[in-house]
């Protein structure tokens, strides 16, 4: 195995180990993973009950991600997700984009992405973002594919984000 892939592989078991796991629910708050993911994922800001947030900036376009493989998932059958985290734009349009995808063996077979413009319309405040998605050919997918949430700043815009869910129904 290659260092960059043993690196991915680490990063990985870090993300997929640091997500607090519900039936159906998967959370990720950067208050609780400050202390064990790497220090580029995060930033200390202390502001409106936010110590510590994920973000996205123009060196970071892509934020912190939750992954989760299919086999951790209770039940394999569901038919939707919903990604929803808490946001604090810095301007409109803040072309900072929700993030749903799936990979197969490091290969994208799912991706769509939700405006974070068209659901918040004010700046400068701590508000929620939420993205729905019907789970595509559910029959299809296999063990080791993985759900992937993520918020990307097409334009290199900053952005902070609070705590991330990926909830399954």
């Amino acid at each position: 195995m290659t260092f960059n892939k043993c690196i991915i592989l680490i990063l990985f078991l870090i993300v997929v180990g640091c997500c607090k796991f519900y039936e159906n629910k998967y959370v990720s708050d950067p208050e609780d993973l400050h202390k064990i993911i790497p220090q580029y994922m995060y930033k200390q800001v202390n502001m409106n009950g936010h110590k510590y947030v994920f973000f996205v900036d123009s060196t970071h376009p892509y934020s912190y991600t939750i992954s989760i493989p299919l086999k951790e998932l209770k039940r394999k059958r569901y038919k939707s997700v919903t990604g929803k985290c808490e946001v604090y734009l810095f301007s409109l349009p803040s072309y900072i984009n929700l993030v749903f995808e799936i990979r197969r063996n490091d290969n994208i077979i799912f991706w769509n992405s939700l405006s974070c413009d068209t659901v918040i319309k004010s700046i400068l405040k701590w508000q929620e973002a939420e993205f729905f998605n019907q789970i595509p050919n559910v029959d299809t997918l296999l063990d080791n594919d993985i759900f992937k949430f993520y918020l990307w700043s097409v334009k290199y815009n900053p952005c902070y984000i609070g705590k991330m869910e990926l909830i399954f129904r």
